[in-house]
């Protein structure tokens, strides 16, 4: 993976060693929004705690296709969950 791709400059912040680090990338206002949630994840703290337990939870995961337009950036993903396969899309505003 090349670091100078929206994937792997998005990789890169999610696995920043604190949240100083995370906290640097990130607006103080930054908003996760998740299907499956039913309120959005807000603030770096919440954002980054949200990523640190569920990169736990998966057996693997990878980027598999990736798209731009001039105010969003699409990550689509495949990976595994307790042995099942599991996709979805990341999008970047």
């Amino acid at each position: 993976m090349v670091a100078d791709t929206p994937r792997g400059q998005w990789l890169a912040i999610i696995s920043r060693l604190t949240l100083e680090g995370f906290s640097a990338a990130c607006t103080p206002d930054v908003v996760l929004n998740l299907s499956v949630a039913e309120e959005p994840v807000v603030g770096p703290p919440a954002v980054r705690h949200f990523f640190n337990i569920t990169r736990t939870m998966y057996d693997g995961l990878a980027f598999v296709h990736e798209a731009r337009d001039a105010s969003r950036t699409y990550m689509e993903w495949e990976g595994g969950f307790q042995g099942s396969p599991v996709s979805g899309a990341t999008i970047l505003s």
